[in-house]
């Protein structure tokens, strides 16, 4: 049930949207600060006095707040007068053409920057011509190179886990040389987990060494944060009973925080307060919006033949005494299946955790991805005979 968003609401569930309140993100909004600001330093004949800072990884399941970083970034490097270089997709059969219109974003990004209108000629040193016949590496890089040497560039990149792996491949080989020589260049890459294997595919050994921002749920204050600050900021007070009603059905999940939000600001009217019996209102429809968002998530697992495994899974993890690492965990999948090897469990489990079953972070603890999904899967789940 998708919920309706009037003119002026604070709160922002969907794909790629950016809330008025961004919680809980502190930390990564401070490293990608510091990135954006090592590149907005005076150049010297193009380059930096100091390199930039490497490249940062953003890795989450989705309605995490991925996209919503990047899209902090994006502003935060408008403020600097960084030319903003946004990427959404990166493949095709004509790598090319792909390139070809990569590029083409690029010098569109620095006329943006600029506020050069598309009728006027880029000036003569990034005037560079397209050349069909040459490798998209070296296209790639000698306009790069161009833009850098006139204004700082920041290059952010989503869904990077669908990326072409040969084009992803020498974009981030091409742009470790910039940053070695201090050109004024960042890179951010946003994905879900199975951004990791997609970097291994490409074989950059030093992609070990990139900044990892890697993130799931919230605690309760930032849940609750996320809630109650962007009301106050339009005036609208909230009851404690009322928020803790509200964030009891969030999970402590930011795209579910942004649902009850926009419930509760719908079910308030005109009315300046949300107390208990307008969140018990807003508790209803938010309930039916995180059934249906679950159900997703099922269909998802159903697709790709892993319900099963899934449920194996689930059981694995509830029935352990002391928390499991994703090896372990791989590892009793393959043993209670009997029928797959070590390898193939571990492609399974990589594949769960990519759709949201379960979660990892830095401690190597898997833990459900959304903690009330295990119960709804287990009601929902039939096994075949």
């Amino acid at each position: 049930m998708a919920i309706p968003l009037p003119l002026g609401i604070p709160f922002a569930p969907g794909a790629g949207t950016s809330p008025l309140y961004l919680a809980g993100r502190k930390d990564e909004l401070s490293l990608i600060d510091q990135t954006l600001n090592k590149i907005a330093k005076p150049l010297d004949q193009g380059r930096l006095r100091q390199s930039p800072m490497s490249p940062i990884i953003i890795v989450g399941p989705r309605g995490v707040g991925k996209t919503t970083l990047l899209n902090y970034a994006a502003d935060r490097a408008d403020e600097r007068e960084i030319v903003v270089v946004r990427c959404p997709h990166l493949r095709g059969e004509d790598k090319q053409a792909v390139m070809r219109g990569f590029v083409e974003r690029m010098l569109s990004a620095y006329k943006e920057c600029l506020n050069i209108s598309d009728e006027v000629d880029l000036p003569d040193n990034l005037a560079v011509g397209y050349d069909i016949n040459l490798q998209p590496s070296t296209n790639y890089i000698r306009v790069l190179e161009a833009m850098l040497m006139e204004k700082p560039v920041a290059l952010l990149l989503d869904e990077v886990m669908h990326y072409d792996v040969e084009l992803l491949e020498m974009m981030l080989l091409e742009n470790k040389q910039l940053i070695a020589q201090r050109r004024p260049l960042a890179m951010i890459m946003a994905g879900t987990p199975a951004l990791d294997a997609r970097l291994r595919q490409t074989k950059v050994m030093f992609a070990c060494r990139f900044q990892d921002l890697r993130f799931n749920l919230l605690d309760a204050q930032d849940a609750c944060d996320a809630l109650k600050k962007p009301l106050q900021q339009r005036g609208v007070k909230a009851s404690d009973e009322a928020i803790n009603l509200l964030v009891d059905e969030t999970d402590y999940y930011p795209y579910f925080t942004q649902l009850a939000g926009a419930a509760a600001w719908n079910a308030k009217g005109e009315a300046t307060e949300i107390d208990l019996d307008t969140a018990k209102k807003a508790q209803a429809v938010m309930q039916e919006s995180r059934a249906e968002y679950y159900y997703e998530i099922y269909e998802d697992i159903r697709e790709v033949g892993l319900l099963h495994s899934a449920s194996q899974v689930i059981a694995i993890v509830e029935a352990a005494t002391e928390p499991l690492t994703p090896e372990q965990v791989a590892a009793r999948l393959a043993k209670a299946s009997q029928d797959i090897l070590l390898g193939e469990a571990n492609k399974i489990f990589d594949k769960l955790t990519d759709l949201g079953l379960v979660w990892f972070d830095a401690e190597a603890e898997v833990k459900p991805a959304l903690p009330a999904f295990f119960t709804f899967f287990k009601k929902q789940y039939r096994p075949v005979d």
